[in-house]
C-alpha cells in the first residue's frame, strides 16, 4: 500500500451516510470512491491504498453473512464494514468476518475514531508463528492515544502474518485496555461514564482522574503469549483498579449490549476470542485466541 494515499471505498444509497462518512473522512485526509451492487469491487484493493470497504446490505438480497464471506475470500486484509439500520444484527456479523459494525445515524465522533485506528493499523511485520515461544510485556501509562499503537504493535507481533483476523483482534484488546484504564486505574463507574457521555465531558473527567493521585501512579500492564505449536495466542491485561464483579456482567448473547458506547468492551471481546477470563478479583483480564490456521 502506498505511504501516502489512503482510500475507503464506499457502497450505500442514504445521502445522509454517504455526506458523514465523507466529511470524516475528508477531516484524515482519506480519499472516497464510490461503487455499486453492478460496478462489484475495484481489483487489489490493498495495493490501490484501500483502508476499509463499507457497505450497506440493504443494497444485496443476498444474505449479508454470506457476503461478507465471499468478499473477503478476496479482499481477506481489507476492513469489511457494514452500515446497519438494526444493530441485532451485528454479533453474527463480526463473527462472520466484519471488521466492526456501525449504525444509522452515523456517529461522526465514533466514525473519526475508528477511522483512525484503521490508519494506525496499516504496516507488515513479521512472522511470530516461525519462533517456537514468544513472551512480552509492555506497561503503559493512563494514557488512551497509546493504546492503539500498542494495540496494533502487539496483535501484529503476536499473530501469524496469514491470519486473517487481526482486526477483530485488536478491536477486542483495545476495548480491553480501555476499560483496564477507564473503570480499572481511573475508577470511573459505568454510571459516571454514561453521564459524562450524555454530557460530552467523558474525556475531561478521564483527564482529571489521570492527572492526580492515587489515579495518576497507576499503569496498565499487557503480556502476550505466543504457542506456535498449538496455534495459540494469549493476551494478559492487568490494571491496578479495584477490579469489579465480573460473575455479574450483562448477558454477552443479548444482541443489545454489543454496540452500546458504555459497556460494551467484554461483549465485543467475548465474540471475538476463543476464551476470555477473569481474576476472583476482576482487575486482570486473559484473552485466548486460536489462529484460524490450526490444524
Amino acid at each position: 500500500m502506498s505511504d501516502t494515499v489512503k482510500k475507503l471505498l464506499l457502497l450505500v444509497k442514504d445521502e445522509t451516510c454517504k455526506a458523514v462518512v465523507t466529511d470524516c473522512a475528508r477531516q484524515l485526509d482519506i480519499q472516497i470512491e464510490y461503487t455499486s451492487p453492478d460496478r462489484g469491487l475495484p481489483g487489489d484493493l490493498e495495493k490501490q491504498g484501500f483502508i476499509a470497504f463499507f457497505f450497506d446490505p440493504e443494497l444485496f438480497e443476498e444474505d449479508t453473512i454470506t457476503y461478507i464471506n465471499n468478499i473477503r475470500r478476496n479482499i481477506s486484509r481489507i476492513p469489511v464494514i457494514p452500515i446497519l439500520s438494526n444493530k441485532n444484527q451485528a454479533p453474527a456479523l463480526i463473527q462472520a468476518g466484519a471488521w466492526n459494525c456501525f449504525i444509522r445515524p452515523l456517529d461522526p465522533d465514533d466514525l473519526l475514531y475508528q477511522l483512525a485506528k484503521l490508519i494506525a493499523e496499516r504496516s507488515d511485520v513479521y512472522n511470530p508463528f516461525s519462533v517456537r515461544y514468544e513472551e512480552r510485556k509492555i506497561v503503559i501509562p493512563n494514557d488512551f492515544s497509546l493504546v492503539v499503537q500498542v494495540v496494533k504493535n502487539l496483535v501484529y507481533n503476536s499473530l501469524p502474518v496469514e491470519e486473517n483476523s487481526k482486526y477483530q483482534v485488536i478491536l477486542g484488546l483495545n476495548e480491553i485496555i480501555n476499560n483496564a484504564i477507564e473503570h480499572g486505574n481511573l475508577g470511573i463507574s459505568y454510571e459516571e461514564k454514561r453521564n459524562a457521555l450524555k454530557h460530552a465531558a467523558f474525556f475531561k473527567l478521564a483527564w482529571e482522574r489521570a492527572n492526580r493521585e492515587p489515579f495518576k501512579s497507576r499503569v496498565v500492564t499487557i503480556k502476550t503469549k505466543v504457542f506456535p505449536s498449538i496455534c495459540k495466542v494469549e493476551y494478559v491485561v492487568m490494571d491496578e483498579g479495584n477490579g469489579f464483579n465480573w460473575k455479574k456482567l450483562p448477558d454477552p448473547k443479548n444482541k443489545i449490549n454489543v454496540l452500546n458506547r458504555n459497556g460494551r468492551g467484554i461483549m465485543i471481546a467475548k465474540y471475538i476470542f476463543d476464551e476470555v477470563h477473569f481474576n476472583e478479583k476482576g482487575n486482570k483480564a486473559t484473552l485466548i485466541y486460536y489462529t484460524h490456521k490450526k490444524k
